[in-house]
């Protein structure tokens, strides 16, 4: 039964973040051996035991492979100097992929958009391109107060 979580979440977490860990790191001109190196460097790192050993862990390794596809999308969309629309989108489903995963996925807005400007330049973070992760975090804010009946923020236990 552990090892089934185990071998479970390597399969369908872990391997795909490593491929986007390596992309990603390709994304910065890098040396494909410096990204392989880099990538079997956070393969093996202690400290992602738990989330790929334990299922209480799996939501990490989810939030987190929906960040780096976020950082992607938006990568690839701006590409040119126009922002495309497709790739601004895909970068918005994203990122509430990741914040429907997990609420620590609030930094991918930020993480997704330094890494954008220091990549492609400053004509990457424009409001354009900031306004799909508006918009997830509109969405995500809207369906957290309806199933939680509460704002961000707010305590459930009303002050007990």
């Amino acid at each position: 039964h552990t090892r089934y979580i185990s071998v479970t979440g390597v399969q369908t977490c872990a391997l795909p973040i490593l491929a986007l860990l390596f992309f990603l790191l390709s994304e910065l001109a890098l040396p494909l051996a410096l990204c392989a190196l880099g990538s079997a460097l956070f393969a093996v790192h202690p400290a992602l035991a738990e989330s790929v050993a334990w299922i209480s862990g799996r939501t990490d390794l989810l939030a987190t492979t929906w960040i780096l596809l976020s950082i992607l999308a938006l990568l690839s969309a701006c590409r040119t100097k126009k922002p495309s629309v497709p790739g601004l989108a895909a970068a918005g489903l994203c990122c509430l992929g990741g914040l429907l995963s997990k609420e620590s996925a609030l930094v991918a807005p930020i993480l997704a958009l330094g890494f954008a400007g220091f990549v492609r330049g400053s004509r990457a973070v424009t409001m354009l391109t900031m306004s799909p992760f508006l918009a997830a975090g509109a969405v995500w804010i809207a369906a957290r107060s309806q199933v939680l009946s509460s704002p961000v923020g707010a305590s459930l236990s009303n002050g007990v």
